[in-house]
């Protein structure tokens, strides 16, 4: 999957604001977190939690958490669970996207649908790093890794680049 462009898909955030990957990253580094299934929230923060933490410190990042539902899914009554059940301050970054998940799940090769899928997209939308599932520590450095060499970020974590 790696140095493969990520594919097209829409999805609209819970704030109400359409997101079209990867052209609306252009020109920024993207972690984005696909589901198809409803996650535990710490497993979410688990890994987006360390990469806010540079995004804050480093221009030029940012982060999507996208939940893929079928066809058969009711729209308005799902995003309204969503808004109710995921506080306010991470509307912004959680989005759902109906409709596109056999095409999506077919292009990244995705098998597993209990899983929560990772991927580090450049600011042309290419896949710079993928993951899968609960977030090890080594995993977590080498997302961060990634991250700061896909921004042009040198240094070490915690440290803005040069």
């Amino acid at each position: 999957m790696k140095g493969r462009k990520f594919p097209a898909m829409s999805a609209r955030l819970l704030t109400g604001r359409a997101l079209n990957l990867p052209d609306d990253i252009r020109g920024r580094v993207a972690l984005v977190l696909l589901a198809f299934v409803r996650q535990e929230p710490g497993l979410v923060d688990a890994w987006v939690e360390p990469f806010r933490e540079l995004a804050e410190s480093s221009k030029g990042l940012t982060f999507y958490r996208i939940a893929l539902l079928g066809d058969s899914a009711i729209p308005n009554i799902v995003d309204l669970g969503m808004k109710l059940g995921i506080p306010v301050p991470k509307h912004g970054w959680t989005a759902t996207a109906y409709g596109q998940r056999m095409k999506i799940q077919q292009v990244l090769g995705i098998e597993d649908h209990d899983a929560l899928y990772l991927y580090l997209l450049d600011g042309e939308g290419i896949i710079r790093w993928t993951g899968q599932g609960p977030p090890a520590p080594e995993a977590v450095a080498e997302l961060l890794a990634a991250a700061r060499e896909a921004a042009g970020l040198g240094g070490k974590p915690g440290q803005k680049g040069a």
